[in-house]
């Protein structure tokens, strides 16, 4: 778990999956879990596949997230780039 991401925040841990993310190496894939009996898609007894994603720094400092300045995302008007 990387200290600058509250994984109790959605917008968090969405931007996180956004740009610590590279699908070809960062996603676990765990099958024969016990999932919902319920559930269509699962097996006899609600055995299902289970995935994990790592969204983490993996060992090497990234640069901090940037962040537009309030005073200027006021200024940003939408209208005037999109019609």
């Amino acid at each position: 778990m990387d200290s600058d991401i509250d994984v109790y925040n959605e917008r968090e841990v969405l931007w996180a999956m956004a740009n610590r993310f590279q699908a070809d190496r960062d996603i676990l894939v765990i099958p024969n879990c016990q999932g919902s009996e319920v559930d269509p898609s699962a097996k006899k007894g609600g055995i299902t596949t289970k995935m994990a994603i790592d969204a983490t720094q993996k060992g090497k400092e990234l640069p901090k997230r940037l962040r537009v300045p309030p005073e200027v995302a006021e200024r940003v008007k939408l209208e005037d780039y999109i019609e």
